[in-house]
């Protein structure tokens, strides 16, 4: 594991605002996209509100890009999904449970 992934990820969302920056509606995160969207119908302000075309490219396109994302680290990393999958399908060891005492002389008596 890497320990960027955060910074990666952060830089991307950055780039990606900076990119957009001049257009309108851009959208990085679909909950906030969709509390947006519906307050501003709620109020009245219709013409604030995308077109109903729009709701759905906006719900449904990081939906479909999350499944997208997650098919390709699935290909890329399915090394290790087998090797946790064995892991699990392997009978896991049992503790001993047996009580033993030692007396004195450091002989063990079960």
């Amino acid at each position: 594991p890497n320990h960027y992934f955060g910074f990666a990820i952060g830089m991307m969302v950055m780039g990606g605002a900076l990119a957009s920056g001049g257009f309108d509606q851009g959208s990085f995160n679909p909950a906030v996209t969709l509390g947006v969207n519906v307050a501003n119908y709620a109020n009245g302000q219709r013409a604030a509100s995308p077109c109903a075309g729009a709701w759905l490219l906006f719900l449904l396109a990081p939906l479909a890009g999350g499944a997208l994302a997650a098919a390709v680290f699935r290909g890329t990393r399915g090394s290790e999904y087998a090797a946790a999958e064995q892991a699990a399908a392997a009978p896991a060891a049992q503790p001993d449970t047996k009580r033993r005492d030692v007396d004195a002389a450091g002989k063990t008596e079960v």
